[in-house]
């Protein structure tokens, strides 16, 4: 079921109880609890699937991505996916050493080693990031013709976050490798300092998962 439906589904008042109940696994990528599943309608008419095996990554992938992949206007990232970036960095008011710059808020360049910023602040660095960020994923999408959709872009907005510009023509070979394969190759970027690290593949599973579901519109629809 899509994000907008289980919204409509649930109401005003049934939606803020779902987000109170269950934003951890929706942020993270993880399914929403069992006694609300049933609750909701067949919006589809067909009958409900079985819940997929969590070792079955390519199964979970549409289900994975649940909360992540709603689209919020043309031109920029969905409202989701800063909240998505939020979790997954996390707020750090002063300024710390991160591998390779000082950072703080939610994972964006500190001006000094000893700045510090409240949350106001770290969400106008994070969204104007995020847009830069956006803005070089769709310029990259219309050089080499791929014709991302709306998911596919907030994905690759979040992998570059994290990595830095650099990744978009790594992962992809410069243009190269089709989709499928940048998918897979997207798996590979869960390593810092040398060490592989569980948040980081855990992220990287996440931003797959939205890549490869599907999207509402049609491709480059989010772009203007």
């Amino acid at each position: 079921m899509r994000f907008r439906e289980i919204k409509e589904a649930f109401g005003d008042d049934g939606w803020d109880n779902l987000i109170s109940k269950n934003m951890s696994s929706i942020l993270s990528g993880g399914n929403l609890s069992p006694d609300l599943m049933k609750s909701l309608p067949d919006l589809s008419g067909k009958e409900k699937s079985p819940s997929p095996s969590s070792t079955d990554t390519k199964t979970n992938s549409k289900s994975d991505a649940v909360g992540f992949g709603k689209m919020s206007g043309a031109g920029h990232p969905s409202d989701e996916l800063i909240q998505f970036v939020k979790q997954k960095e996390g707020f750090r008011a002063k300024a710390f050493w991160d591998y390779k710059q000082y950072t703080n808020g939610y994972g964006t360049k500190a001006n000094s080693r000893n700045e510090v910023i409240d949350e106001k602040e770290a969400d106008h660095r994070l969204r104007q990031k995020a847009q830069e960020f956006y803005d070089i994923v769709v310029k990259f999408d219309r050089a080499h013709k791929y014709g991302f959709n709306d998911n596919q872009l907030n994905a690759l907005t979040s992998f570059v976050f994290n990595g830095g510009p650099g990744w978009l023509n790594q992962v992809s070979a410069n243009g190269k490798r089709s989709k499928e394969q940048i998918a897979q190759a997207m798996l590979q970027y869960n390593t810092a300092g040398g060490k592989r690290l569980k948040g980081l593949d855990a992220r990287r599973r996440a931003e797959v998962a939205m890549f490869n579901a599907g999207s509402n519109n049609s491709p480059n629809s989010n772009v203007a």
